[in-house]
């Protein structure tokens, strides 16, 4: 009854006025909700783009790499008499070695993620192997080994290392995987609640609007039911007070 007495106390011009209003607010909410969804799924897909999708090119130039520097070896090994050969093959090696170590940064970079702490066990495998291999590739320019078996013997401490970041490979392949999975699920949320979050915006809509429609309807059938009972009164006023023909 309140509600309704204040709706009285207004002009029809005020009442228009609060309608249109009272729409505008609520096409703001309904909006509002859809455009939050909306930035939300995409700051999710913008975020696995650069991150997941990325490091998932990056692993796989990694992995290419470290290959790179198997092959880069065994090239010295078959070359071990050919100084020159060994030179350029080792160059070739240093220069795989240097993109290996600039990708493991590249993919370091950013937020933290699952795929970091192998990635920094990487780096001392990575930084090892060329500590061991370094002398071999030294003594391979020198000639100093009979055989292309002895330098390969002599290469296994850095076998060993080599042997161990790529295996790290895998481990990383599977925080990606893993990232991935977490991301869809955070995709699927979002959009679940963009769902219900967008639906119950409507429905609070419609029913501020219903119930608004309702009250005014009220009021203005309650003003004009107040006008034909001060008709009626006047009417009856009028048919006491005239005289008798």
């Amino acid at each position: 009854m309140q509600l309704n007495d204040m709706m009285r106390s207004f002009t029809i011009r005020m009442r228009m006025i609060g309608a249109i209003g009272v729409v505008l607010v609520l096409l703001a909410l309904v909006g509002s909700a859809g455009l939050y969804g909306m930035y939300r799924i995409e700051s999710i897909n913008t975020a696995f783009a650069q991150n997941t999708v990325a490091e998932a090119s990056e692993l796989s130039d990694l992995r290419a790499a470290i290959g790179d520097l198997r092959s880069r070896e065994k090239d010295m090994i078959i070359s071990y008499e050919k100084p020159e050969l060994v030179a350029k093959h080792y160059e070739a090696w240093k220069q795989t070695m240097e993109r290996a170590n600039k990708l493991v940064v590249e993919m370091l970079s950013g937020e933290e993620d699952l795929d970091n702490p192998f990635l920094r066990r990487m780096q001392p495998e990575l930084e090892n192997y060329a500590k061991k291999l370094a002398p071999v590739a030294r003594q391979l320019e020198a000639s100093a080994y009979d055989t292309a078996t002895v330098a390969n013997r002599m290469l296994g401490p850095a076998h060993q290392h080599s042997d161990a970041a790529y295996a790290l490979v895998a481990d990383i392949r599977k925080a990606l995987e893993q990232e991935a999975e977490e991301a869809h699920a955070e995709a699927v949320g979002a959009v679940t609640s963009t769902v219900w979050l967008f639906g119950g915006a409507l429905l609070l809509a419609v029913a501020v609007e219903l119930a608004f429609s309702v009250t005014t309807a009220r009021v203005a059938m309650g003003v004009e039911r107040a006008g034909w009972l001060s008709a009626a009164v006047v009417d009856a006023n009028s048919s006491v007070t005239s005289p008798a023909m």
